[in-house]
This record gives structure tokens, C-alpha cells and sequence, in this order.
């Protein structure tokens, strides 16, 4: 340990070192022992400030505290600092603190653990490449999680954030009172996972790209949780409570199929891509909710669907469906057909026209040939 802090020690500052290990076990004479921890904080460890400081190379928790202290660690602040190659980032229950700014890259299992404590908050931090969740709260009440951006949690178990149960009292006791909000997830297994009765979430204005799963809230008992106005690209939102509130979300290219609980709210949605949605339950589709067909590539965060046709046979749960125009579908039904080669005829020859499809000046047997090629019946 380079750092070990405790037994009545407190209202330290730490600001701007450096600590970190050399790996150089090629040396023929010694070899230099690896650090397990950067700073371990010990019994009533409080009010320290950790700011500024390089942790590179340690094979546990750069930042961590003894376990019989873990109702006795409080308001402590881990501010822009950089952490690399580390097993762990931060692994407290220290309750009341505050990590912000911080960066962190290759971490080899979870990054920032909290347990069995309360009042956190982890705000403007980078977090990048890890082998299991980047952030993990067991027991956890009252946090925020906002304005992070977390990329690559690519393991089994590597979901963004993690909000699970731990034993308090001998009672498993799930996460709670947590919001998250103005977030960034990208190519995580999940970008946000709660399980095991945690709850309730509230989860607003996040944005997550090319997870395998977005949200997802699995267990129908947990309490009621909130997702308002998030932004989902090639994932989507799997909630399970029930009673839940799903709104005002634009999910894009979701093929996960997987079930939401009874009694949730999941009207003024916007679904893009609806391939999942056409052969299963339209879980997010609610009262004035939009759904787009497959062909259509978003404009991320808004689109203009000025150009889209409804189809009444897809009026279902009271959402609108449209699907994209062909230019050879002159009638704007939504199809292109025998009606469609009708209108076309009826343009034979004239200029400036809409039936003029290549819009080479004139309507001739090139629009012709080209309104076939986009054949399509009506099913």
C-alpha cells in the first residue's frame, strides 16, 4: 500500500501526486513487488480530499478502506484524478462522498464500488474499458449518477452501471432513491442494469448507443421506477416493475424481445426500427406513441417524419405507425402497386412531374422500369 490513512486520523488533503507501480519483473537481479492498493483509508477516515493524483498499476483498489470501517468512513471527496491499469478505481462505504472528474482506463474488473452506504454522487467523469461493470452499487441509498460518459464494458458481467443487493443486517437489501441522468453509454452489455428489488430509479435525458441492452429493471417486484426522455441507438429499455413510468423515449433499432411488467405508463414514445415490435408485444407502445418502420435512419436526437405516410392497419394501443415513402409510391398509401403503375401511365410523356422518378426531365419507360423495381403488394 502506498498511502494508508486511519484510526482517528481525518481532514487530510491530498493534491497532486503521483502514485504508481513500475512493473519491470524483467530485472535479472530483483524483481520489484507489485502494489496491491494506492490509498487505504482506515477507521473514522473523514473529510479527505483526494484531488489531482495519477494511480496507475495497482492490482486491487487504487482508492479503497478497510472493511471494519465501512460505517465509519464519511464525507470524502475524490476529485480529477486519472487511473490506469488498476483492478479496481475506488471501492468505499463511505458514505456522503463526492467523485467528480475523474478518468480512468483499463480497469481489469469493477471501477467505482460503493457499498452498504449513502448520499453519493459520481458526476463529470470518463470512464473507459473494463472487464466487468464500471460502476457497482450494492445497498446503496440515495445517489446520483449524472454527466458521465462510460465506454467498453465488454465482459460477462460488464454492464455501465450496476444497481444490486447486498446484505445489510443480514438482509438483502437492494439499491434505492437513485437518479441518473444526462449520461453516455456506449458498447457496454448493458448500459444500466438494476436487479434484485432495487428501486425506485428515476432515469432522465441519458443517452445510450450500441449496447446489447439499454435499461434494463428486470425484477417485477422492485418499486415503481421512472424513464423519461432518454435516447436508445441500436438498444432499448427492459422494465420490469410494475407501475412503472416509460415515456417520452426514442428507441431505435431494439431487437431484444424482452417482456416489461403490468400497469406501466409507456405512452408518448418514439420507436424506430420495429422489426422486435411487429412480432412481439408492443411493450413500449402506449397512447400517442410513434412507430416508425425499419428503413428509416435517425437523425440523432430528433428527426423530421414529414415524409412518412400512416398506415391505418398498424393502428395499435393507441400509437401511430408510419413507415418511410418510396418515390415510386405516388399515391402515398404506403405501398407501391398496380395503382401506383396507374398514376404513372396517366403522367405518360409530361413534364415536370412527380411520376418523373429519375427525374431525367420527362416521364418514359425509365420511371417505368424504376416503379417496378420498388415493387411492393400490399400484404
Amino acid at each position: 500500500n502506498t498511502f494508508a490513512y486511519g484510526n482517528g486520523d481525518y481532514g487530510y488533503d491530498l493534491y497532486r501526486g503521483i502514485v504508481w507501480y513500475r512493473p519491470y519483473d524483467n530485472m535479472s537481479t530483483f524483481r520489484i513487488p507489485k502494489c496491491s492498493h494506492g490509498i487505504l483509508l482506515g477507521k473514522n477516515t473523514n473529510t479527505i480530499t483526494i484531488e489531482g493524483i495519477l494511480f496507475r498499476r495497482f492490482s486491487d483498489a487504487a482508492i479503497t478502506q478497510l472493511p471494519s470501517s465501512s460505517s465509519e468512513v464519511y464525507d470524502n471527496s475524490i476529485t480529477d484524478c486519472d487511473f490506469e491499469d488498476v483492478e479496481n478505481i475506488i471501492s468505499l462505504s463511505s458514505s456522503s462522498t463526492r467523485i467528480d472528474t475523474i478518468k480512468a482506463k483499463r480497469v481489469a474488473w469493477r471501477g467505482i464500488v460503493f457499498a452498504k452506504c449513502n448520499n453519493i454522487t459520481i458526476t463529470n467523469s470518463l470512464l473507459q474499458s473494463s472487464t466487468s461493470s464500471m460502476i457497482f452499487f450494492g445497498g446503496v441509498d440515495g445517489a446520483e449518477i449524472s454527466h458521465n460518459t462510460i465506454i467498453d464494458c465488454s465482459g460477462t458481467h460488464a454492464n455501465g452501471t450496476a444497481l444490486y443487493a447486498t446484505k445489510i443486517n443480514g438482509v438483502n437489501t437492494g439499491c434505492s432513491n437513485i437518479t441518473i441522468h444526462h449520461n453516455l453509454w456506449r458498447e457496454c452489455l448493458i448500459a444500466c442494469a438494476c436487479n434484485f428489488n432495487s428501486g425506485p430509479i428515476n432515469a432522465y435525458q441519458n443517452i445510450m448507443v450500441d449496447n446489447k441492452q439499454g435499461f434494463a429493471f428486470r425484477t417485477s417486484t422492485s418499486p415503481a421506477c421512472t424513464f423519461h426522455r432518454n435516447t436508445c441507438i441500436n438498444c432499448g429499455i427492459w422494465c420490469g416493475p410494475e407501475n412503472s413510468v416509460v415515456t417520452n423515449n426514442i428507441i431505435h433499432n431494439w431487437n431484444e424481445k424482452r417482456a416489461n411488467g403490468e400497469g406501466i405508463t409507456r405512452d408518448w414514445n418514439i420507436i424506430v426500427g420495429t422489426g422486435w415490435v411487429l412480432n412481439a408485444n408492443p411493450h413500449l407502445v402506449g397512447e400517442n406513441s410513434v412507430v416508425i418502420d425499419d428503413d428509416f435512419t435517425p437523425l440523432m436526437p430528433y428527426w423530421d417524419i414529414g415524409d412518412f405516410t400512416v398506415i391505418p392497419e398498424f393502428q395499435w394501443a393507441g400509437a401511430t405507425w408510419f413507415k418511410p415513402i418510396r418515390p415510386s409510391d405516388l399515391n402515398k398509401d404506403g405501398f407501391v402497386d398496380s395503382r401506383d403503375i396507374t398514376l404513372l401511365l396517366s403522367e405518360w410523356g409530361q413534364l415536370d412531374s412527380e411520376a418523373d422518378l429519375n427525374e431525367d426531365g420527362v416521364v418514359d419507360i425509365k420511371d417505368l422500369a424504376f416503379l417496378l423495381s420498388e415493387w411492393e403488394e400490399e400484404d
